[in-house]
Parts: C-alpha cells; structure tokens; sequence
C-alpha cells in the first residue's frame, strides 16, 4: 500500500472515539470495532470545552485519573490504526470548541495535523465516527466526524511569457524556439493571430518557471522583433511521474510513466530516442515506438 494522507473534518467536534470509529471504517478492522466498543463506555458524552492549553488541562483534569489510561489507550489502538493505514501525513479542518465535543485523545490527533484540508486532492475512502453533545437543556445531539483518506493533486505556480510578432521570418521564430528550449523553458507553441490592420502574425507563449523569466525575456528582446513581453502566473496540475528504460531492437528507449488519478499508469516512449532508432535501423518510427510501448507494459506486469 502507498503512502496516504488522512483529512480529519472535524467541524463538529472530535474525540479520540469519533476518530477510532472512522479509522474503524477505513481499515474494515473488526476485531478493532469490538475494541473500540470496549474502551469507549460512553465516556465521550462531556460537555464542550474551550479549546485553549488552559482550557484542555481542565478538560483533561476533570475526567480524573479514571479515565487517563482510556484516552491512552485510545491514542495506542488509534495509532495502531495509523500505521495499518500507512498514514504519512495528517491534515484537519478547524476544530470549532462550541460546535461539538472534545476529549484529550481527539485533540492529541488534531494537534498533530500539518495545517489544513490541501487546495486539491482525490478522496480514495471515507469513514465516519460519531459522538454526542450534552446541550445546556439538558437533550443529547449526535456529532460526526469524517476521515478522508486522500492523494493530493500536486499544483505548480509557473509563469508565461507572450508577445504578438508580425514582422519576423519564420526561419527566425524557428530559431528562437530552440533557444528557448535550449534555456530551460517548460514548453514553446505558436498560436496563428491577425494584429491591426489585419496583418497576418504569430503569437509567441512560453511556459517557465519564475527563475526563468529573465533570461528567456532576454532571448525574445535579442532574437525576434519584439519590442514588449507580457507575462502572467498559471497554475498547473502535473500527474506524478517516473522515468524508466526497455530494450527494444536496435537501442535502449526511455520512457515517462504518468500515474493517472485511479492509480493506472499511462507509459508514454522518449520521442528522441524512438527517433535515433528508427533512423539507425531503417524501421519505421511507428514500428519502433509500438515495441517500445509492448515492453514497457510487459515492465510494468
């Protein structure tokens, strides 16, 4: 199993029973539900604390000693749980203390959340935990938490560089292209525009990074006919990616795999590569990069 990231949306209060409860659900463990209903014996259903360090001493302090070694033991079967998981990093939302109930165990976990809920992500599994709040009227209400186990989406903050040209030679556009490549530049691509007076022109974009930025502005100045570069901040979602070689006949082919969000990969052969073998051995490209793609998927069995 991979590792995972765990979302705790704790908006409604967390005890280390509401988190037993939805770890439960998440692990499918029941020999660690028959545990959990043996430790918790309804010592969740306390009144809502503030969640200062004052104020979770108290909480602490007025269950009694009693009650120490149960929260303890909740936190071991709640860590063994964690483990079971392969939780690698634990996020939460806010934990509102006026919304629902707390307990020493609950706000242990939550302490040890690293920051809060990612910008994007994939929910791969859901459980739930449950608890109740003693209002002042003296009726109970059910609180629930849920546990995501989740894959982040990675997000890059890049950049890019355009300028509208109507009055360079293409053999010069090609040229600049390949320094731009040559510099570190993400991609490249011309877009076909008409600029005023209807005249016919290209449309240069470049994808960079914003360490990039001066030395490619410096490359469109001093090789095109451009007198102004605009530039704007993007955001990318790029599927993680590893690198790998096969044996085809005639040479060795790298080849990127993408991790599609199912966990399926998609095996895409080195261009360049395919290419030099294709020329060494007279087979078509096509030939080529089919065997490639064959032995990249017999790698991957």
């Amino acid at each position: 199993m991979s590792k995972n990231t765990l979302y705790l949306e704790c908006y409604e209060g967390i005890t280390g029973e509401m988190v037993l409860g939805a770890l439960r659900e998440l692990s499918e463990d029941v020999e660690t539900e028959e545990r959990a209903h043996a430790i918790s014996r309804g010592e969740s259903n306390y009144a809502v604390t503030n969640l200062s360090e004052e104020g979770i001493k108290r909480d602490t302090e007025k269950r009694g000693k009693e009650h120490r070694t149960t929260q303890e033991e909740l936190l071991t079967q709640i860590d063994s749980l964690l483990g079971k998981l392969q939780i690698e990093k634990i996020t939460a939302s806010p934990v509102w203390s006026d919304k629902g109930p707390t307990d020493a165990a609950g706000l242990a976990i939550a302490a040890r959340a690293a920051g809060v809920c990612p910008e994007r992500f994939t929910v791969k599994k859901v459980g739930t935990g449950t608890s109740y709040v003693n209002l002042e009227n003296g009726d109970r209400e059910l609180r629930t938490l849920r546990a995501m186990l989740i894959e982040e989406t990675p997000i890059g903050n890049l950049w890019i560089l355009e300028s509208n040209i109507d009055d360079c030679a293409g053999e010069v556009l090609g040229y600049t292209m390949d320094l731009l490549f040559e510099a570190g530049a993400r991609d490249v691509w011309f877009t076909p525009i008409f600029m005023k007076k209807n005249r016919p022109a290209y449309q240069l974009s470049v994808l960079c990074a914003e360490d990039q930025i001066r030395a490619l502005d410096a490359i469109l100045f001093r090789e095109t006919t451009t007198i102004g570069v605009r530039r704007y901040r993007v955001e990318r979602t790029a599927l993680p990616r590893r690198f790998f070689e096969v044996r085809v006949p005639g040479g060795t082919v790298r080849i990127k795999a993408c991790e599609q969000p199912d966990g399926a990969e998609k095996c895409y052969p080195e261009y360049e590569d395919v290419k030099r073998i294709a020329r060494e051995t007279g087979k078509s490209y096509r030939e080529i990069y089919e065997k490639a793609k064959m032995a990249a998927a017999q790698n991957e069995a």
